[in-house]
């Protein structure tokens, strides 16, 4: 995920998550996360591989937000940040519509920049796109339907649909509606916790299928 926002303030705060991306599920969110916590305890949803980031400043999470990580950098510097999901599209449907029926997530970027008293609570941009992970197997499959699917219906019926990337874009969007409210918890007298990575990660070289995500 590369970062390049210029001209702006030189210090920025970038907030990360992955969220529901269905409605319905965005309602049950807070249940389907505490469920997935207590079946999977002491990991995290959401992950910043810190050695293949570059130029991000103080990476952190908060042990309540198992979906969201944050990091400052600066907007004079190119910076790139490598995050790792550690759960499937598949965790979150009924076992009688496993397969290849995983739930979309979304991916989501906030970025503020600074006041004058150094908080960062202006937001400049806002950027998400859709994915659905699944192990490398459940991936393969995936993508083979999707494209025999594909190509099965008519040139009119294909442009209906987005072209395919190599890399996943993220398209301009609105702020997540608790994006400021984690921002300026960030900037509390109180400080975020130091980022930790899950005891067990699911890389996405191991056991996720890989996806590399660009603006």
């Amino acid at each position: 995920m590369l970062f390049s926002l210029k001209p702006s303030p030189a210090s920025l705060q970038s907030i990360v998550r992955i969220v529901f991306h269905d409605r319905r599920l965005q309602y049950m969110e807070h249940q389907q996360l505490e469920g997935w916590r207590w079946n999977r305890p002491g990991d995290r949803i959401l992950d910043i591989d810190v050695p293949l980031s570059v130029g991000i400043i103080e990476p952190r999470s908060d042990p309540l937000h198992l979906n969201t990580i944050e990091f400052l950098w600066d907007a004079l510097k190119n910076a790139s940040v490598s995050i790792q999901v550690n759960c499937i599209s598949t965790e979150f449907t009924p076992r009688k519509h496993g397969g290849e029926k995983g739930v979309p997530f979304r991916i989501q970027v906030d970025t503020f920049s600074s006041n004058e008293h150094g908080e960062h609570v202006e937001q400049v941009h806002s950027s998400s796109c859709q994915v659905k992970v699944f192990k490398p197997k459940g991936a393969d499959r995936k993508l083979k339907t999707d494209r025999e699917k594909m190509e099965k219906k008519t040139p009119q019926d294909r442009e209906k649909y987005q072209p395919s990337h190599e890399t996943t874009l993220l398209r301009e969007c609105s702020p997540w509606p608790d994006a400021l409210n984690l921002s300026s918890h960030s900037n509390a007298s109180t400080p975020s916790p130091i980022y930790h990575s899950s005891p067990t990660p699911c890389s996405f070289t191991e056991d996720l299928h890989p996806h590399h995500v660009s603006p």
